[in-house]
């Protein structure tokens, strides 16, 4: 198991605005982008 920490900004409508890696150790670099990019098609 690993981790992979995220940032993200999102807009008062609860849309993801941007995401981005900012620490990456679950070993697998298409996991860590695969996890960003999930995360982007969420709404708060």
């Amino acid at each position: 198991p690993g981790v992979v920490k995220i940032r993200i900004w999102v807009e008062s409508s609860g849309d993801v605005r941007e995401g981005s890696l900012i620490e990456i150790s679950s070993g697998y670099p298409d996991l860590d982008q695969a996890v960003v990019n999930a995360i982007k098609k969420w709404r708060w």
